[in-house]
């Protein structure tokens, strides 16, 4: 039981990093080139 919970924890965690990551690339492709490189 405690290893399913460890691992529904890591998923969602997994999922909200992807999802984070996800927005950030999206936002990095609307800026300038300068702002990406910094």
């Amino acid at each position: 039981m405690i290893v399913g919970y460890l691992l529904v924890v890591v998923v969602s965690l997994l999922t909200c990093g992807g999802q984070l990551c996800q927005k950030q690339a999206a936002l990095s492709w609307q800026l300038p080139p300068e702002i990406r490189r910094g």
